[in-house]
Protein backbone atom coordinates (compact mmCIF):
# COMPACT_ATOMS: atom_id res chain seq x y z
CA UNK A 1 0.00 0.00 0.00
CA UNK A 2 1.40 3.44 -1.18
CA UNK A 3 1.88 6.11 1.47
CA UNK A 4 -0.46 8.51 -0.27
CA UNK A 5 -3.22 6.28 -0.62
CA UNK A 6 -3.22 4.60 3.26
CA UNK A 7 -6.56 3.24 4.30
CA UNK A 8 -7.93 3.88 6.92
CA UNK A 9 -9.26 0.90 9.64
CA UNK A 10 -13.20 0.95 11.13
CA UNK A 11 -13.07 2.01 14.47
CA UNK A 12 -14.96 -1.94 15.34
CA UNK A 13 -11.91 -3.68 13.56
CA UNK A 14 -9.51 -2.11 16.08
CA UNK A 15 -8.25 -4.79 18.11
CA UNK A 16 -8.35 -5.27 21.77
CA UNK A 17 -4.43 -5.83 22.86
CA UNK A 18 -3.45 -3.21 25.13
CA UNK A 19 0.34 -3.28 24.19
CA UNK A 20 3.49 -4.75 25.10
CA UNK A 21 5.76 -5.33 27.90
CA UNK A 22 9.44 -5.77 27.63
CA UNK A 23 11.55 -6.65 30.70
CA UNK A 24 15.13 -8.16 29.97
CA UNK A 25 13.95 -9.31 26.55
CA UNK A 26 13.56 -7.97 23.02
CA UNK A 27 9.88 -7.27 21.49
CA UNK A 28 9.28 -6.38 17.41
CA UNK A 29 5.75 -5.79 15.78
CA UNK A 30 6.79 -5.56 11.86
CA UNK A 31 4.93 -6.20 8.88
CA UNK A 32 1.21 -6.41 8.57
CA UNK A 33 -0.72 -6.14 12.24
CA UNK A 34 -3.29 -3.63 13.51
CA UNK A 35 -2.85 -1.81 16.55
CA UNK A 36 -5.16 -1.03 19.04
CA UNK A 37 -6.68 2.68 19.09
CA UNK A 38 -4.66 3.27 22.75
CA UNK A 39 -1.15 1.17 22.44
CA UNK A 40 1.02 0.98 25.36
CA UNK A 41 4.57 -0.14 25.15
CA UNK A 42 6.89 -0.28 28.72
CA UNK A 43 10.72 -1.20 28.91
CA UNK A 44 12.36 -1.82 31.54
CA UNK A 45 16.20 -3.21 30.92
CA UNK A 46 14.58 -4.47 27.23
CA UNK A 47 14.15 -3.31 23.78
CA UNK A 48 11.05 -2.47 21.90
CA UNK A 49 10.52 -1.96 17.76
CA UNK A 50 7.43 -0.58 16.46
CA UNK A 51 6.91 -0.44 12.80
CA UNK A 52 4.21 0.96 11.56
CA UNK A 53 5.16 1.37 7.87
CA UNK A 54 2.92 -1.87 7.25
CA UNK A 55 0.36 -1.40 9.96
CA UNK A 56 -3.24 -1.31 9.58
CA UNK A 57 -3.73 2.31 11.41
CA UNK A 58 -7.53 3.97 12.65
CA UNK A 59 -7.86 7.17 12.21
CA UNK A 60 -6.39 7.89 15.84
CA UNK A 61 -4.09 5.51 17.09
CA UNK A 62 -2.43 6.81 20.66
CA UNK A 63 0.77 5.39 21.48
CA UNK A 64 2.03 5.60 25.14
CA UNK A 65 5.86 5.13 25.72
CA UNK A 66 7.59 4.31 29.01
CA UNK A 67 10.98 3.74 29.25
CA UNK A 68 13.40 3.28 32.20
CA UNK A 69 16.86 1.79 31.12
CA UNK A 70 15.83 0.37 28.03
CA UNK A 71 15.40 1.44 24.25
CA UNK A 72 12.44 1.75 22.21
CA UNK A 73 12.10 2.40 18.62
CA UNK A 74 8.85 3.63 16.44
CA UNK A 75 9.49 3.75 12.60
CA UNK A 76 6.65 5.74 11.06
CA UNK A 77 5.49 5.79 7.26
CA UNK A 78 5.31 9.16 5.67
CA UNK A 79 1.85 9.32 5.02
CA UNK A 80 1.09 9.58 8.47
CA UNK A 81 0.46 12.65 10.44
CA UNK A 82 2.73 12.53 13.76
CA UNK A 83 2.28 13.94 16.71
CA UNK A 84 4.72 13.69 19.90
CA UNK A 85 5.32 14.49 23.28
CA UNK A 86 7.87 13.40 25.66
CA UNK A 87 10.46 14.02 28.09
CA UNK A 88 13.63 12.38 29.00
CA UNK A 89 15.27 11.97 32.27
CA UNK A 90 18.78 11.41 32.28
CA UNK A 91 17.91 9.61 29.07
CA UNK A 92 17.23 10.43 25.51
CA UNK A 93 14.02 11.20 23.65
CA UNK A 94 14.23 12.00 19.83
CA UNK A 95 11.83 12.30 16.68
CA UNK A 96 13.83 12.07 13.29
CA UNK A 97 11.63 13.41 10.26
CA UNK A 98 13.07 12.35 7.71
CA UNK A 99 10.39 13.70 5.45
CA UNK A 100 8.01 15.60 6.90
CA UNK A 101 4.47 13.66 8.05
CA UNK A 102 1.36 14.88 6.11
CA UNK A 103 -0.97 17.74 7.49
CA UNK A 104 -3.71 16.02 5.56
CA UNK A 105 -7.11 15.76 7.47
CA UNK A 106 -7.90 12.44 6.27
CA UNK A 107 -4.44 10.61 7.09
CA UNK A 108 -4.25 8.65 10.11
CA UNK A 109 -3.09 10.55 13.09
CA UNK A 110 -0.35 8.84 15.55
CA UNK A 111 -0.01 10.75 18.61
CA UNK A 112 2.93 9.46 20.76
CA UNK A 113 3.07 10.48 24.50
CA UNK A 114 6.53 9.10 25.88
CA UNK A 115 8.44 8.95 29.06
CA UNK A 116 12.21 8.12 29.55
CA UNK A 117 14.27 7.18 32.68
CA UNK A 118 18.16 6.69 31.70
CA UNK A 119 17.01 4.98 28.38
CA UNK A 120 16.75 5.52 24.72
CA UNK A 121 13.50 6.92 22.62
CA UNK A 122 13.46 7.26 18.64
CA UNK A 123 10.65 7.96 16.88
CA UNK A 124 11.53 8.32 13.05
CA UNK A 125 9.07 9.72 10.20
CA UNK A 126 10.54 7.22 7.27
CA UNK A 127 11.51 8.48 3.95
CA UNK A 128 10.49 6.45 1.07
CA UNK A 129 12.65 7.35 -1.77
CA UNK A 130 16.11 6.89 1.11
CA UNK A 131 18.33 4.20 -0.41
CA UNK A 132 18.32 1.05 1.47
CA UNK A 133 21.13 -0.43 3.60
CA UNK A 134 22.64 -2.84 0.96
CA UNK A 135 22.06 0.07 -1.59
CA UNK A 136 24.31 2.67 0.63
CA UNK A 137 26.52 -0.38 0.77
CA UNK A 138 27.22 -0.84 -3.05
CA UNK A 139 27.10 3.22 -3.79
CA UNK A 140 30.14 2.93 -0.99
CA UNK A 141 32.02 0.34 -2.56
CA UNK A 142 31.54 2.10 -5.99
CA UNK A 143 33.17 5.60 -4.98
CA UNK A 144 35.90 3.14 -3.39
CA UNK A 145 36.81 1.79 -6.92
CA UNK A 146 36.83 5.01 -8.75
CA UNK A 147 39.32 6.69 -5.92
CA UNK A 148 42.75 6.72 -7.00
CA UNK A 149 44.18 6.47 -3.84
Amino acid sequence: MSSASRAVMAPDVAPANPGVFACFSNIEREGYWAPPRQFRALSIFGSVTLDLTQAELGAHTDIEIRCFMGNVEVIVPPGVRLECDGDATIGNFEVHRLVPSTQSGDAPTVYIKAGVLFGNIEVTVLDPDAPSFFQKIKARWKLRDTNPE
